[in-house]
């Protein structure tokens, strides 16, 4: 599994070079020893690498925190599509930083969790 202190560097070298599978297997893995849960895979999972200088920063101190849960669920609150970007955080301290996407993850993971368990 991935380790707390993994870079994402690492984890995007990981999923180029092991293929989406291996990488949703392994994050799935974590999932199920940090939770104790075993979540079904999700039905589809997409992994972005931004090249550098394109992150988007400290826009939190100026925005409400309510703007970070909407882009959380971009789909609405009841269509189970999750996002998690450092950048979209509402800790602008976390921005650019993988923090800000566990960050996300946290806020969104009761629903995360509901939504993984109680799917048909």
């Amino acid at each position: 599994g991935f380790r707390e202190t993994e870079t994402t560097s690492k984890m995007m070298r990981f999923a180029r070079r092991h293929g989406m599978d291996a990488f949703i297997d392994e994050i799935m893995s974590d999932f199920h020893r940090t939770i104790g849960v075993a979540l079904p895979r999700p039905d589809w999972a997409r992994v972005k690498e931004w090249p550098d200088g394109t992150i988007l920063t400290s826009w939190a101190a100026k925005s409400p925190p309510s703007v970070s849960e909407y882009l959380s669920m971009p789909a609405g609150p009841h269509i189970p599509l999750f996002y998690a970007n450092s950048e979209a955080a509402k800790n602008d301290s976390n921005h650019g930083w993988v923090e800000g996407a566990f960050e996300m993850v946290e806020d969104v993971l009761p629903r995360l969790i509901q939504a993984l368990t109680t799917r048909p």
